[in-house]
């Protein structure tokens, strides 16, 4: 079993718990339509492949050390900042990541309009298991304090189940 499915499984139970039916539109944005569920495939290694890729870090970095030792000798003023990108944060697994986020927000929101006749635009904090559930399958950084606003409303997980209660 993979993390996705242990995610979806204890999501699933926490609907169950609270004796609300996992509403259909929220199971079409979190469940993958497709086998594949992200760009990064994970496999197991035997020893051998293990040491291969030890010994080609290590002379990365070396490499890379050496290649930088010549940048010592430079003025400051003429370093340039380099920012490495994530390795798992690859462009279509971060248009994947936005484009759920911006549907599980339409859901809510929607929701929220016919409930409470909500009006006015409203930015949700998601619950750690959805977060967790959508970096399974687009893996990120785990830090994602990249918000550029405050959330209007942060959900846990029992609030957030709550929202979908008829």
């Amino acid at each position: 079993m993979n993390n996705f499915n242990i995610c979806y499984n204890a999501l699933c139970r926490a609907f169950d718990k609270e004796n609300v039916i996992v509403p259909p539109g929220l199971v079409e944005i979190l469940k993958p339509h497709n086998s594949v569920y992200s760009s990064v495939i994970h496999t197991n290694t035997n020893d051998a492949q293990a040491d291969t890729t030890k010994s080609l870090t290590s002379s990365l970095s070396s490499l890379s050390i050496t290649a930088n030792a010549n940048l010592l000798n430079l003025p400051l003023s003429e370093l340039a900042l380099t920012i490495k990108p994530n390795p798992l944060d690859l462009p279509h697994d971060q248009k994947q990541r936005q484009e759920i986020a911006y549907k599980l927000n339409q859901l809510v929101f929607g929701i929220r309009q016919q409930k409470l006749k909500t009006k006015k635009k409203e930015t949700y904090e998601l619950p750690p298991l959805i977060k967790q559930l959508i970096r399974c399958l687009y893996p990120s950084d785990i830090d994602d304090n990249n918000c550029s606003q405050k959330p209007d409303i942060v959900f846990t997980l029992r609030t957030f189940i709550e929202l979908f209660r008829v």
